[in-house]
This record gives structure tokens, C-alpha cells and sequence, in this order.
């Protein structure tokens, strides 16, 4: 049974009673963020998520699926579930989508409240925090982009399951109160692996603001500690597959003093938001002077806010409970993105509420009267500063090369900016020599080892037409042995096919021969001779009969490489840019059988069916370009 002071908080009729905040927490977002309702997917990661399989395009055979398979390497199935029910309800409209994702940040907002009500037991402080969590504009990224989804639906489990457990061991919330907050911190780790955070949330709680005997309160946070140190090692071990990165600074420990500087630079993100984006530049190297620096900086704002204020034990657990929530997102594992806004979401509240108790102990210096005006000042303008912030990020998530020109604008120095910019030219038609521009800028920034890739070998291409354009040959060509030496190690596949690409877009189609012939394997040249015969005549189409069955169970062949998922790409490149250097070089025999053997191999590549058709054509074969030209709509993804 909750005690009277709680139970009076909850049933006097107050200036905010609890319905009319929550009431006001669910309309702020969807004031600020119902923009997105229009929104489609931006085309990065989100699309991933939504087209895994194991959702069954929101069929009933989805909801088991689900639990049995992983989402972009994360084991994250009740985050999934929420997004099988918007394909289960109205399929790919994506209103719903947006709609479902600014309610879980709703929901996440009203435990922010409940949480600081019940810690403070002040209405006016929850208020004010849980209001400006919900106007802060480092909410965009989660709200509006739709692979982020997992994070706010974890969030708000999380926060809700901090929230029970005080109710539980401080309120006497009764058997209810744990079992919820057990419940709804197991939903949370099985939303998104962040929430292993939720042991070291309840720790943080444990060491300053709880009572009770000590042994007591340890065991209690001991148990979910083990279980939470057990799910890491399963999903480090068997689980994670993209953990193959390299490590900030070269080393865990280095990427662990360079975290100093991230820290630092968070805080900075809560109090003057005004350049968020998706990624960020960071450094890359360990620098004595700026990592000692930031740590003592760190260092010293702990001890000035607790010295501050009369609430140290709330301001002691505002800290540790922003460290913990932000824990997964240092850099003990290496990380894609070490510095990002849905990391920092779940250290907002707790760095919020800091903020909310150093203002409120300065005005209790002031007169009563004097004192309300100046809380009511400093909320009314951080919430009214916020608001125009996040109002003004909306439209950057409307798309996908609108993010990244604002990516570019706002963070010049991040490498994997500029090549998803770059990326997004190209795939909407855009400037060429703006894209191969922005591919050497790419190339040049420090963090340029953070280019994602899958963008990278494209990124190398296009960095060294630039310089080509420019005259630059000895220039490029260094350029290219460079970078195709960090490239993932591949037998030299991927090596050669940059190589080729350059060579094919300089006009050296014979270079380019030369570079990829070696990949045209007997098993391969095999395919495209049973091809030839089958589709020369017009009367087959290359994808309608495809022999690979023949030849794929055999050991050592062309079905090896075709079984190998992640090698497949490489293949299709290689393959088009042969056919296309042979027939740059007036060889159409040779161009003709590469190229129907790529259509074979992937019908759904645009590319190499318009290669092909063009081949065709100037074999004189026009029934049979016709025929293909006309099946090409039916197979294009």
C-alpha cells in the first residue's frame, strides 16, 4: 500500500492534476513532431527493419517469426512486434508508423513524470521535466526516424521499470510494484539491448536515495546484474555480428579515455542543441591535452553541483544515473556511431532534473513571489527554445538527402556524412561532380575509417574521378592504392573492381579487362555458354531458364560464392563492369555472355538488364531486347 503522503500527492486536486499532464504530454509531440505523419521511410536502416522477413509483411505467420530471428544483428523482438503491427494494420502507410512511434515517445515522457513525482514528490519539478524532455530536440532523431523505434520503445519500458521498483522498495507498492517493474524490464532488454543499462539505473537509485539495510538493497540489484551480465555475453558471443570495427584511438583503452571528450560534448548537446545530426565527427587519436582536459571538466562539474545545491543525494543520483544510462553507449565495444542522439535520450531525464534542481535551490534564495517568476522564466524560455529547435529539425527527416544535406552542413568533419550524402546524390539522380566532390571530402576527413562498407568502394571510385577531372592521374591512382588497401580482405575482389571502375570511367576499357578476367572463372564461363545457347536466339530470356542449377551443387563453384550472401554484391559489380569494358571495347560476344549471366545471376538488377538489353541491341537482336525491356518493370525491386 503506498504511503499517505504519495497517496494524497495522487488524489488532491492540484494546479496539474496527474490526467491533465499526461493529457499535455501526449498533445506536445504530437503539435511538434504530427509533421512526420506524412513521412515516409527515410532509407536508412528503417527499411532494413521493415522489410526483415521474419515480419511476413505483417502476417499472422509474423508474430512468431519475430521471436525466432534478429533485426540488423539485434535480437530484438518486442520492438519488432510493434512494427509488425503497423505493417499488420495498414500495411506500408506510413502515417500509422509515425503515429505509433510518437506515442511510445508519449509514453516514455509520461514515465519521465511519474518517475520525478515520485522521487521528489514535487508536482511543479516533474512537470517542468518531464515538459522539456518532451520539447528537447534531441527527441528528433528517435521520434522521427523510424529505426529508431526500438529505442523509445525501450526507453519508455525502462524509465516504467525504474518507476515501479522505487514504488516498490521505497512506497510500498507491494507485490504489484516488482513484478511490473520485473516485467517491464525484461520487455525492455528483449526492445532494444541498451536496456542492460536498467541494473546500474536501479543501482544508482540504491546509493543515494535509497533506505534500508545495506545488504538488503545490494542484494537487490546484485541478481539482475548477473542475469544482465549473462545477456551481454550470449549477445557479444553468438548474437552481435557487427561488432568488427575498430576501437576509437586504435585500442578499448584509448576509445575509453577519447569517451572523456564525448561526455563532455553531450552535455554541451543537452543546453545548446542547435546543430544535432544523425552522425558525428569524433576524434581518433588520443591527444593528452583535450583528454585530460575533459575529464577534469567533468570532474569539476560533478563536484560544483553537488557543492551547489542542498540536494546533493538527488544531484548524486541525477549523475550516476546519466552515467549508467549512458554506458552502453561508451566505448567498451567498438562502436558504429560513438556519439549519437539516442544515446544521449536516455541520459536526458536524469541530466534534466540535475539542471531542474540546481535552478530550483538558486531561487529559494529569492522571495517566494520572486522566486516562482524566476522558475516560471527559465522554463517557459528553455521549453519555448526547444520547441523552435525541434520544430525546425522536423523537415531534415522528411527524406533521406535532405537529412544528409543537413548532415554536411552542420557536422563538415564527419567522414560517413559525407559519404551518405554522396550515396543520396547518386541514388536520386543527382549532380555528379557534386557527388564526386563530396566523395573526396569524404575521403579527407580523420574519421574517413567510419565510412560504412558498403558506401566505401563507391566513395574511392568517385574520389578518384575528381581528381582525374583535375588532371591529378598520379594523384588519383595513389588515392586508390590507399584506400583499396583498408577495404575487408576478399582474395583482392573488391580491390579490383574499384581499380576497374576507375579505369572503365577514364575510358581504359582494356585496363579493366585485365583487372576482372581473372574473376571470369571457368565455372562462370561455363553458365554464360549454356546461356548463349539458350537465350541468343531471343526465344529464351537469360533469367526464364537460369542454368545455375547445374552447375551450383558442384564443390568449388559458382553456387559457393552465390551462397555467401555478403559476396554477392561484389559479384554483380564485377560482373556488370566486364561486360561493360568488353563492350566499351567493341567485344559484344564477350559482353553479351557477362552480361546475361549477370541477369541470371540477380534479375532484379536494373543495371545489368539495361546492359544487356543494350547488347542486344547492337547484336541486332531487337525481338529479343524487347522482350527483356519488356519484362524488366515486373522483376525491378
Amino acid at each position: 500500500m503506498a504511503d499517505e503522503r504519495w497517496r494524497r500527492l495522487l488524489t488532491t486536486p492540484e494546479r496539474w492534476p496527474i490526467w491533465s499532464v499526461r493529457a499535455l504530454l501526449l498533445a506536445l509531440p504530437l503539435l511538434v513532431y504530427g509533421g512526420s505523419l506524412g513521412f515516409g521511410l527515410i532509407g536508412l536502416d528503417d527499411q532494413g527493419y521493415y522489410d526483415n522477413p521474419a515480419l511476413a509483411g505483417g502476417s499472422w505467420r509474423g508474430l512468431t517469426g519475430i521471436w525466432t530471428s534478429l533485426a540488423l544483428s539485434d535480437y530484438a523482438p518486442v520492438s519488432q512486434l510493434t512494427m509488425w503491427l503497423d505493417l499488420a494494420l495498414v500495411g506500408d502507410r506510413w502515417w500509422f508508423a509515425h503515429l505509433q512511434q510518437i506515442l511510445w515517445f508519449a509514453l516514455g515522457a509520461w514515465g519521465v513524470h511519474a518517475l520525478v513525482l515520485r522521487l521528489t514528490t514535487s508536482a511543479g519539478l516533474a512537470l517542468a521535466i518531464s515538459l522539456l524532455y518532451v520539447l528537447h530536440p534531441l527527441g528528433g532523431e528517435s521520434v522521427l526516424w523510424l529505426a529508431e523505434r526500438k529505442n523509445l520503445v525501450a526507453f519508455a519500458l525502462g524509465v516504467w521499470c525504474v518507476e515501479r521498483y522505487v514504488a516498490a522498495v521505497r512506497d510500498d507498492g507491494g507485490a504489484a510494484a516488482s513484478i511490473g517493474a520485473w516485467a517491464l524490464g525484461a520487455l525492455a532488454l528483449f526492445a532494444k539491448p541498451n536496456a542492460v543499462c536498467l541494473p546500474f539505473l536501479l543501482a544508482a537509485y540504491e546509493l543515494t536515495l535509497g533506505s534500508g539495510n545495506r545488504w538488503r538493497r545490494l542484494v537487490r540489484v546484485a541478481l539482475p546484474m548477473l542475469l544482465i551480465a549473462t545477456f551481454v555475453f550470449i549477445e557479444l558471443q553468438f548474437v552481435r555480428s557487427d561488432l568488427d570495427r575498430r576501437f576509437l584511438g586504435g585500442s578499448r583503452f584509448a576509445a575509453i579515455l577519447i569517451d572523456g571528450q564525448i561526455l563532455l560534448r553531450y552535455l554541451g548537446m543537452i543546453l545548446l542543441p542547435q546543430h544535432l545530426t544523425i552522425y558525428y565527427a569524433v576524434p581518433e587519436s588520443v591527444h593528452p591535452l583535450p583528454v585530460l582536459l575533459a575529464w577534469m571538466s567533468l570532474a569539476a562539474l560533478v563536484l560544483a553541483s553537488l557543492k551547489a545545491v542542498r540536494s546533493r543525494a538527488l544531484v548524486a543520483f541525477s549523475w550516476l544515473y546519466a552515467g549508467a544510462a549512458l554506458a552502453p553507449a561508451l566505448n567498451l565495444v567498438p562502436q558504429l556511431a560513438p556519439l549519437a542522439d539516442h544515446y544521449l535520450l536516455w541520459a536526458l531525464p536524469a541530466l534534466l532534473l540535475m539542471g531542474g534542481v540546481l535552478v530550483r535551490d538558486a531561487c529559494q534564495r529569492l522571495p517566494p513571489a520572486a522566486a516562482a517568476r524566476a522558475a516560471h522564466i527559465v522554463v517557459a524560455g528553455l521549453a519555448l527554445f526547444f520547441t523552435l529547435l525541434a520544430l525546425v529539425r522536423l523537415p531534415e527527416f522528411k527524406d533521406m538527402k535532405t537529412l544528409y544535406t543537413a548532415a554536411v552542413k552542420y557536422q563538415p568533419e564527419s567522414g560517413t556524412n559525407w559519404s551518405l550524402y554522396c550515396h543520396c546524390l547518386l541514388d536520386t539522380g543527382g549532380d555528379f561532380e557534386l557527388a564526386s566532390r563530396a566523395a573526396e571530402r569524404a575521403l579527407a576527413c580523420a574519421d574517413n575509417g567510419r565510412i560504412l562498407p558498403e558506401n566505401r568502394a563507391m566513395i574511392i571510385v568517385l574520389a578518384a574521378l575528381e581528381l582525374h577531372r583535375h588532371g591529378d592521374r598520379r594523384q588519383a591512382n595513389e588515392l586508390v592504392e590507399r584506400e583499396v588497401a583498408k577495404l575487408p580482405e576478399d582474395g583482392g575482389r573488391i580491390a579490383d573492381i574499384v581499380r576497374a571502375q576507375v579505369a572503365l570511367r577514364i575510358g581504359d576499357s582494356q585496363h579493366a579487362i585485365a583487372l576482372l578476367q581473372r574473376f571470369y572463372e571457368p565455372s562462370m564461363q561455363a553458365a554464360a555458354a549454356l546461356l548463349r545457347k539458350k537465350c541468343r536466339s531471343g526465344e529464351v530470356l537469360p533469367d526464364e531458364q537460369p542454368p545455375m542449377i547445374e552447375i551450383a551443387a558442384k564443390p568449388g563453384a559458382i553456387g559457393d560464392i552465390i551462397n555467401m550472401g555478403h559476396e554477392m554484391d561484389n559479384l554483380e559489380r564485377q560482373l556488370q563492369s566486364l561486360a561493360y569494358a568488353y563492350e566499351m571495347a567493341g567485344d559484344l560476344e564477350h559482353a553479351f555472355d557477362v552480361a546475361a549471366l549477370g541477369v541470371n545471376l540477380s534479375p532484379s538488377c536494373s543495371g545489368m538488364r539495361t546492359l544487356l538489353i543494350d547488347v542486344y541491341r547492337r547484336l541486332h537482336l531487337d525481338a529479343a531486347a524487347a522482350r527483356l525491356a519488356g519484362s524488366q518493370a515486373a522483376v525491378s525491386p
